[in-house]
């Protein structure tokens, strides 16, 4: 069965919380999370908080209307070609 979880943002306006509950999430098996409102000013945060659970990936898409976009994804249980 695959895990996935969707996670509104509010634009990454707390930034510590909101890097907790992704962990959380990793934690509690998600092998897939869709992000709402991954907005530019977070998106340098995301791509740390990344890096540091290796095996995963992301993809995010700037609209510039205000619903960025993003997703992350467990490569190791993921094949790449499934997230375009």
């Amino acid at each position: 069965m695959l895990k996935i979880a969707t996670y509104n943002l509010f634009h990454g306006r707390y930034k510590k919380p909101i890097l907790e509950n992704l962990n959380a999430l990793i934690k509690e098996g998600s092998e897939i999370i869709c992000i709402q409102e991954a907005d530019r000013t977070f998106e340098k945060d995301l791509r740390k908080f990344i890096t540091e659970h290796l095996g995963w990936k992301s993809k995010v898409i700037h609209t510039t209307r205000g619903g960025d976009l993003a997703i992350l994804w467990d490569s190791k249980r993921i094949k790449p070609e499934i997230i375009r």
